[in-house]
C-alpha cells in the first residue's frame, strides 16, 4: 500500500478474490462499506486477516463484507479501536477503545467480560459455531447483529441474560 493512502472508495476492489490478507497502512482513516452495496471490498471471501491501522475509525468494511477471517488485529496506537484486553492480549475482534462494545467478532473472538453490547452487524456474514453461546455479560444485541451468519446452519443461540 502506498504510504500515504488515506482513504479507499466503493468498489475499488471489487471482487478482487485473490486477496487473502487485508493490512492497511496507518495513515488510512477511511474505508468505503456503510452497506454491502457501497463496500471497497466487494464481492471477495477468500480474506483470512484483516490489520486496522492508527487512524480507522470504523469497521464497516469488514460488517458489510463476506469475508471468511479467522484473524482480525487493531493497531495499539489507534485512539478509537481496539483488539486487544486491558493487558495487551490479542482477542481476535474489534471493540470500542472502553471495551464495552464489540464492533466485530469472529466465531474464535474472546469476549471479555466488559463488552455489554454487540454493534449492528458484529457477526454478520460470519462462521459461528452451531451452538454459539451469547456470555451473561450481553445486555444489547443491536440490528441485525447476527445477520446472514454462516456454517450450514442457522446457530442455535442460548440467551442466559
Amino acid at each position: 500500500w502506498p504510504k500515504k493512502l488515506t482513504s479507499i472508495f466503493s468498489e475499488a476492489f471489487l471482487n478482487c478474490n485473490n486477496l487473502s490478507e487485508l493490512i492497511f497502512p496507518d495513515s488510512v482513516v477511511s474505508i468505503a462499506g456503510e452497506t454491502q452495496w457501497d463496500n471497497a471490498f466487494g464481492g471477495i471471501n477468500n480474506i483470512r486477516k484483516v490489520y486496522v491501522g492508527d487512524k480507522m475509525q470504523d469497521v464497516n468494511f469488514i460488517k458489510n463484507s463476506d469475508f471468511n477471517l479467522n484473524s482480525i488485529e487493531v493497531s495499539e496506537q489507534n485512539e478509537n479501536l481496539t483488539s486487544q484486553d486491558e493487558f495487551g492480549n490479542e482477542c481476535n475482534c474489534v471493540m470500542n477503545i472502553g471495551r464495552e462494545t464489540l464492533e466485530v467478532g469472529l466465531s474464535n473472538s474472546i469476549i471479555l467480560e466488559s463488552i455489554t453490547k454487540l454493534e449492528d452487524k458484529a457477526f454478520a456474514n460470519k462462521t459461528l459455531p452451531t451452538n454459539y453461546e451469547i456470555p451473561a455479560n450481553i445486555t444489547t444485541l443491536c440490528d441485525s447483529t447476527f445477520f446472514r451468519t454462516k456454517n450450514g446452519l442457522l446457530p442455535t443461540i442460548h440467551l442466559d441474560i
